[in-house]
């Protein structure tokens, strides 16, 4: 069986609204290439989880294809630059529900 590592963004992973520190992605490298694999869950988008994160994408020390993406307080799943799911919570609760 499969165990996955599930990490908030700010404030756990980076530090809030800044860039990934690379101990942090040395260790996320470890837990991939012991067999396990990666999720993020942030509330923001994810723009700024590459701006945030953008030595996951640039230095390959971690396969972020792999990495489980999981924006907008996970309303939004992203694996492998695809959008697996997606639920726009306005939509979900109608305008009068989401305006109180």
């Amino acid at each position: 069986m499969k165990s996955i590592f599930l990490f908030d963004m700010d404030g756990t992973l980076t530090p809030p609204r800044q860039k990934m520190p690379i101990d942090i992605e040395m260790m996320l490298k470890e837990i991939q290439e012991g067999g396990s694999e990666i999720g993020i869950i942030t509330g923001s988008d994810m723009e700024y989880i590459t701006q945030q994160c953008s030595g996951l994408f640039d230095l390959s020390l971690v396969n972020s294809n792999r990495i489980h993406f999981f924006p907008c307080n996970g309303t939004k799943y992203i694996l492998d630059d695809k959008k697996i799911y997606s639920k726009d919570m306005r939509d979900y609760m109608g305008e009068n529900a989401w305006h109180k």
